[in-house]
């Protein structure tokens, strides 16, 4: 890169030097060589034979009579002697023509040169729009779409050999749509519970069944319109039969993922599923070895009892009397819900005493419920929840002096642990403060 912009800066001082000797008409003295380098004067003629350099220097030229000695200098450019008539100002002329605004005017070509290029590779916004509108492409809206996975639905399952990848990939689309309020909406209008979710949780592929349960769940969350739907088409019974009767976890789990759904703020589908033995099936699920699932049905029934406990104090007395007609809290009391709890929080713990995660879900579960089942605890789950306050105490003071260290730390996660297995340990009827 640097020799060619030499050679370019080069070509330029040659060509200005003889641009300003040709307007020079003034004839002068020829040119008398010595052994020594010699400026040549504007307008004076050289005689053959001579070296001739442009010192880019001075920016002058310079000759002297050829010697034997091999001559070099920085920054000197050496010139052949001619072998022909003409003379060295010729020579150089001949062979330099690019001026300074030839130059300019090279430069520009290329600009324009890689424009036209450019322009060349891509289509004008008129182009494009007038392509499109003769594919008679148009965006779709989100409903549309909708529409036409059911239909696509309907075709594939309406085939001989049915496409379960197909499936699959159209109960992804639609559980991603549904979680928007007017396309759930939308989703019911056109029979999709029916026709999509309840035909395919007869599939003999556990993957279908686990997705469409999955698009069920998504349906129904926060969408009042969709829960009276899923309940006047009989989704209770179809979800506790398949919580029952199926044997792979995740499909239970999905299960009890859109049933939680479901029973969540709506007591009408909550005394539906109590008149159905739903309480019993939850408590076969307690019998599995299998925490995760016990867990979210713990989690469950603790948010449809602190529904319950919300529904007393609010004002709204239709309100109260709907969850007072469920009567949550009695159903389970008579089903030995507090035994339940006493197995799991000692199941939870010594399984891994060091997931607060899960521990903090039984002792809410607890804390719900203490005063109806303190008395109904066994010493080993007074002794528990008396070692966890303990040892959150101490994690809270930890957890403090964190926060002191760190201003901007405001972690105080193990102190509402502590807050909360304290306020179990102050329900018991007789406070045990050691073990």
């Amino acid at each position: 890169m640097n020799i060619r912009i030499f050679t370019i800066v080069l070509l330029i001082s040659v060509q200005v030097i003889v641009c300003a000797e040709n307007e020079d008409e003034n004839d002068q003295d020829p040119f008398v060589p010595t052994d020594e380098w010699k400026p040549i004067k504007k307008g004076q003629k050289v005689p053959e034979g001579l070296h001739i350099r442009i010192n880019l220097e001075t920016g002058e030229r310079e000759a002297k009579l050829i010697t034997n000695n091999k001559e070099t200098r920085k920054n000197a450019l050496s010139v052949a002697p001619s072998t022909e008539d003409d003379n060295a100002e010729d020579v150089i002329d001949d062979k330099l023509k690019i001026s300074l605004s030839d130059l300019k005017q090279s430069l520009k070509n290329i600009k324009n040169e890689a424009k036209e290029n450019i322009k060349g590779n891509y289509r004008s916004y008129e182009e494009l729009k007038k392509d499109f509108e003769e594919l008679n492409v148009k965006p779709k809206s989100e409903l549309e779409v909708l529409r036409e996975l059911i239909e696509k639905h309907t075709d594939i399952v309406s085939r001989k050999e049915v496409d379960e990848e197909e499936i699959l990939t159209i109960l992804e689309d639609l559980e991603y749509l549904v979680h928007q309020y007017d396309n759930a909406n939308e989703f019911i209008s056109l029979n999709g519970l029916k026709e999509v979710v309840y035909r395919n949780l007869n599939s003999s592929n556990t993957e279908i069944k686990r997705e469409s349960l999955k698009l069920l769940g998504a349906s129904i969350q926060n969408n009042a319109m969709v829960k009276i739907h899923a309940l006047d088409s009989g989704s209770i019974d179809i979800l506790l039969r398949m919580i029952v009767l199926e044997n792979d976890p995740s499909v239970k789990y999905r299960a009890l993922f859109a049933l939680g759904g479901l029973l969540r703020s709506f007591p009408f589908a909550q005394l539906k599923f109590l008149e159905n033995a739903g309480l019993s099936v939850f408590f076969k699920l307690f019998d599995l070895e299998n925490l995760k699932i016990q867990l979210k049905t713990l989690t469950i029934i603790n948010d449809l009892l602190q529904e319950e406990v919300d529904a007393r104090h609010d004002n709204n007395k239709e309100k109260a009397s709907q969850y007072e007609n469920v009567n949550f809290r009695e159903h389970l009391l008579k089903n030995n819900y507090c035994n339940v709890l006493n197995k799991l929080l000692v199941n939870s713990v010594s399984i891994d005493s060091n997931d607060h995660d899960i521990i903090e879900k039984c002792l809410l579960a607890l804390y719900t419920v203490i005063d109806d089942c303190n008395t109904s605890l066994t010493n080993k789950s007074k002794d528990i929840v008396l070692s966890l306050r303990n040892l959150y105490k101490k994690l809270s003071e930890k957890e403090k002096e964190n926060q002191s260290a760190k201003s901007d730390d405001n972690n105080d996660y193990y102190s509402g642990l502590y807050e909360l297995s304290n306020n179990i340990v102050k329900r018991y009827p007789t406070n045990k403060d050691e073990l």
